[in-house]
C-alpha cells in the first residue's frame, strides 16, 4: 500500500502555530491560575474575603489578590483572557492527540 506524501507545512504556518501556542498556553495558564487563586488566597490564610474583594494582611497577599481579581474581572466582563485562552486549550488537545498517536505508533512498531 502506498502512503500519501505529507508535505511539510510552510514556514509561515509553522510560525503562526508557534505564536498561537505561545499566546494560548500563556493565557490559559493565567486564567486557570487566577481562578485557582480565588480559592487559594482564603484557604491559605493570606487574605480574607471582604465582599467583592479581599482584605489582606501582607503586601504580597494584596499583590496576589490584585492580580487575581484583575484577571477574573477582566474575564467576566470582557471575556478577553478567556478568548485568548481558547487557542491554548485547542492546542493542548491537538498536542495531546499527537502525543497519543506517536505513542501508539511506537508500541505497534515494537510489537
Amino acid at each position: 500500500m502506498v502512503r500519501a506524501r505529507r508535505d511539510k507545512p510552510s514556514v509561515f504556518k509553522r510560525v503562526l502555530l508557534w505564536l498561537c501556542r505561545l499566546v494560548g498556553y500563556r493565557d490559559l495558564f493565567a486564567v486557570v491560575l487566577s481562578f485557582l487563586m480565588l480559592w487559594f488566597l482564603p484557604a491559605s490564610g493570606l487574605c480574607v474575603p471582604a465582599g467583592a474583594t479581599f482584605s489582606c494582611d501582607s503586601a504580597f497577599g494584596s499583590f496576589l489578590a490584585g492580580i487575581t481579581l484583575n484577571v477574573v474581572l477582566l474575564s467576566a466582563f470582557t471575556g478577553l483572557p478567556v478568548l485568548l485562552a481558547i487557542p491554548g486549550a485547542l492546542m493542548t488537545v491537538i498536542d495531546f492527540g499527537g502525543w497519543l498517536n506517536r505513542r501508539r505508533e511506537r508500541k505497534s512498531a515494537d510489537s
